[in-house]
């Protein structure tokens, strides 16, 4: 299996005065996705992206913890 791109991932805003009015997702400098024209929506759905890939490693850790060490009842 190949591995994903690096973390951290960022997005940005690739303002109007450049052409395009998307919301960049990299890592480093290499370009991952970019959204349809922003918005408000383009934006929140850059940043929620972003958001869920940096955190997975960790909620997945979390996960696994909760499935050794938390009490199961019933």
């Amino acid at each position: 299996m190949t591995n994903h791109t690096p973390l951290p991932w960022k997005y940005w805003h690739r303002g109007q005065n450049t052409g395009y009015n998307t919301f960049v997702i990299a890592s480093g400098t290499d370009e991952i996705a970019n959204t349809n024209p922003g918005d408000k929506e383009a934006e929140a759905n850059a940043a929620f992206i972003v958001r869920a890939v940096n955190a997975h490693d960790e909620l997945l850790e979390f996960v696994r913890w909760c499935s050794t060490n938390a009490p199961v009842s019933g």
